[in-house]
């Protein structure tokens, strides 16, 4: 058999599907209808799995910070506010991701988040500065063979900054000299919200949302199935969408719209 008798059209196929006429052209879109079913039924295999992907590496990330800070507010007490950065697993300030289900976590602590302003890194610049030195003094320039062996530099030197260096910031005082630990222990269990009566109270849906007043205002996926409470203000058609006592935005009634607040303290109260 040689390259041409490959390549020549099988004769015998064009008696179950003729070389033209109606039904050739209703077979050639067929198979490329089919073509294109699978080109699509591919690329949209690898989407979903580079998706998969991103919710099990968000995930993860989660559990891991949420171990971490369970272990830090269990010795050290629980702080009345975290400043964040924006993104996993945070959230993100002015989004609809700006809630995820490890801040939600933290509200029900009672610790409200606080996000920095995207893309202003100055808003965090004592960390920033911390980095940085930590970087200087303990990285550049050191191989670590073992994690153990990191954990043990990263000790000394957290010894020597705490306790023994002044910081010009404290009046040339240690850190150590002037941290308290919180006076707010870790509780073992978590009650429900407890929203006053005069509220309106209403679960979150699914996809994110709340249901008041025959409309639909957008709170976050991080809260589907949890409730939250409207609260009037001191303007009409005006009221705060609160989670315990974190507002999470105000609903305006006469534009139909849900506002992320942005107002500080960020608090919700009766």
């Amino acid at each position: 058999m040689n390259l041409l008798s490959i390549l020549a059209p099988d004769r015998q196929a064009d008696r179950v599907v003729p070389p033209s006429g109606h039904t050739a052209w209703l077979t050639q879109i067929t198979a490329g209808a089919m073509a294109f079913l699978a080109v699509f039924a591919l690329a949209l295999s690898i989407a979903a799995g580079r998706l998969a992907d991103r919710w099990s590496d968000a995930l993860e990330r989660t559990a891991t910070v949420r171990m971490q800070l369970e272990k830090i507010f269990e010795r050290n007490g629980l702080p009345r506010r975290i400043l964040t950065d924006n993104g996993s697993p945070w959230g993100t300030a002015g989004s609809s991701e700006r809630h995820t289900v490890l801040t939600v976590w933290l509200m029900d602590l009672g610790v409200t988040v606080v996000h920095g302003r995207p893309y202003h890194p100055q808003t965090q610049g004592k960390d920033e500065r911390f980095h940085r030195t930590l970087k200087s003094e303990v990285l550049d320039g050191r191989m670590f063979e073992t994690l153990a062996q990191a954990q043990q530099a990263f000790d000394a030197w957290r010894h020597i900054y705490n306790t023994r260096r002044p910081h010009e910031a404290l009046g040339l005082a240690t850190p150590a000299t002037r941290y308290r630990p919180s006076p707010r222990s870790m509780p073992r269990h978590v009650a429900p919200p407890d929203y006053e009566p005069q509220a309106f109270v209403r679960k979150v849906r699914g996809n994110g949302s709340v249901a008041f007043k025959n409309r639909e205002f957008k709170a976050s996926k991080a809260f589907a199935g949890k409730y939250v409470a409207l609260r009037a203000t001191n303007t009409d058609g005006l009221f705060d969408l609160c989670y315990r006592s974190h507002r999470l935005a105000q609903i305006d009634l006469r534009q139909t719209v849900a506002n992320p607040s942005t107002m500080s303290p960020n608090t919700c109260s009766p």
